[in-house]
């Protein structure tokens, strides 16, 4: 090799062998090796000199790493003072602490704290390049943490069951038909990337009405949940339709265009009512949603409308079975699929099986009887929510031990329970009660899980913002401090 010869950062790895030797001089100046993360721009080296970039490069990267995990942790107790647990999992800091039963000792990688199973993507708002927040997919086996596509503020990591979009195609409606009006496809995307369609107003009769070209037929007595995406361009209302146009029974939501508050929550032979609702998502957007159940006798055959007293744009239609809706489902051409959230931590030495303390702070936790927090034990689950709406702990051999009916469920949630051998406490938004004494009980666990049982069953639909565990019971003015 000549003096001053320079060699492209590509051609360095079939070259660095016998043909070049250890003190050649190499000028490497590609922006994307190693090298230049290490020295930055371009650097003239060594061959060794390069080899041993090589081997420090990554070595750099995981104490960088390091750094910003611990960096983030600090920051989470300078926010919410430490109370002495040896677990802690700040979604909205990205900051995960690990240590034993005498307190956190170190910071992990969100990695290291959870395993994550959820065989398909799924798709939630966060922050894009420009700052906007908008539907993002996120990959498979991966936390799904959300913002509020409005305000801006963390909601948490979702946490949801398996569902369906039935809908095959959810925002291609080219083969839907219209009354009294004409449906276009705009060229335009919206909300990360959905196609947006106009119904067009023609003039005749009242309103526009976009039909899919499918009549579905499901299961006698089941809950179906209808939304989609609108927008205002000439309507004062926008109405949502599931039924059998009319004929037989319906469902129906309509919201006030300028205002996006329901003004009909219209049910006809069909059984449901109270089961619907609008979202405001920025940019004059909106998600609305019905939810009925097919009667047991009659028409069971649906078709779904969107309906508007002047033009409308629509987008990211859905149908699944259930009794309220979930995150968006994308699909094109067929039934889409997405799959449940399985989040668990493997307890270790920060686990205590004599006397603990969970914390959670959630966000509308709604399922047939969600589990927040459960474990591998199925004779223990420290917090989930009862048939009736009350939070409770599941202690097998006790009973099902439930709150007063004071707390709702939904909405957000700082939640705190104490298990000592003698006395269990909850408390929720400053808040306690104790709900058993008397007891000479240990819980012993492998693992913790998040937001459904260990049977992958009766997960929260909603979301988790923060969980913390104590090795070691707390007394109630504790608690109550803990979830003011």
């Amino acid at each position: 090799m000549a003096e001053n010869d320079e060699i492209q950062f590509h051609e360095l790895p079939n070259m660095l062998g016998d043909e070049l030797a250890d003190d050649d001089q190499i000028l490497v100046h590609d922006s994307s090796d190693t090298v230049s993360s290490l020295y930055g721009g371009e650097k003239r080296m060594s061959v060794a000199e390069y080899r041993a970039s090589q081997i420090l490069a990554p070595i750099a990267a995981a104490v960088q790493a390091a750094n910003e995990q611990t960096t983030r942790l600090n920051r989470s107790f300078s926010v919410r003072p430490y109370n002495g647990e040896s677990l802690r999992a700040d979604f909205e800091a990205q900051a995960y602490g690990l240590g034993d039963t005498t307190g956190i000792s170190r910071a992990v990688g969100e990695g290291e704290m959870f395993t994550v199973q959820r065989a398909t993507p799924k798709h939630v708002f966060q922050p894009v390049a420009g700052g906007a927040i908008q539907l993002v997919e996120v990959p498979p086996d991966t936390l799904a943490h959300e913002w509020d596509p409005v305000t801006g503020e963390y909601l948490g990591v979702l946490i949801e069951e398996s569902r369906t979009n039935l809908e095959p195609d959810s925002s291609d409606f080219t083969a839907w038909t219209s009354t009294n009006g004409y449906l276009t496809d705009t060229g335009a995307t919206a909300l990360g990337g959905l196609s947006v369609y106009r119904a067009s107003h023609d003039g005749n009769g009242s309103s526009v009405t976009a039909r899919t070209p499918l009549r579905y037929s499901q299961p006698r007595e089941t809950a179906i949940a209808v939304s989609g995406f609108v927008k205002n361009e000439a309507a004062t209302q926008i109405k949502l339709h599931l039924g059998d146009n009319g004929i037989s029974g319906y469902a129906r939501v309509v919201i006030d265009t300028a205002t996006g508050a329901v003004i009909l929550d219209e049910h006809s032979n069909w059984a449901g009512a109270g089961s619907v609702g609008a979202k405001y998502v920025g940019d004059g957007w909106y998600r609305i949603w019905v939810v009925s159940t097919v009667p047991a006798a009659g028409s069971a055959t649906q078709e779904i409308m969107v309906i508007g007293d002047g033009d409308l744009l629509f987008t990211g239609i859905q149908k699944e079975e259930g009794t309220f809706p979930t995150s968006y489902i994308p699909t094109a051409g067929s039934a889409v699929t997405r799959a449940a959230d399985d989040v668990s931590h493997s307890a270790g030495e920060e686990y205590a099986p004599t006397g603990s303390t969970w914390v959670v702070e959630l966000d509308d936790a709604k399922g047939e009887s969600p589990f927040i927090i459960s474990t591998d034990n199925e004779e223990f689950s420290p917090l989930y929510i009862s048939s009736g709406g009350n939070f409770a702990v599941d202690l097998r051999g006790v009973g099902h031990i439930i709150l007063s009916t004071s707390i709702s469920r939904l909405g957000k949630r700082k939640v705190a329970v104490s298990l000592g051998v003698n006395e269990v406490l909850i408390a929720a938004d400053g808040a306690s009660e104790s709900i058993a004494s008397g007891l000479s009980l240990e819980y012993p666990a492998n693992d913790m899980l998040l937001g459904s049982r260990a049977n992958g069953t009766r997960h929260m639909n909603g979301h988790i913002k923060r969980f913390e565990y104590i090795p070691e019971s707390r007394t109630a003015a504790q608690l109550e401090e803990m979830t003011a």
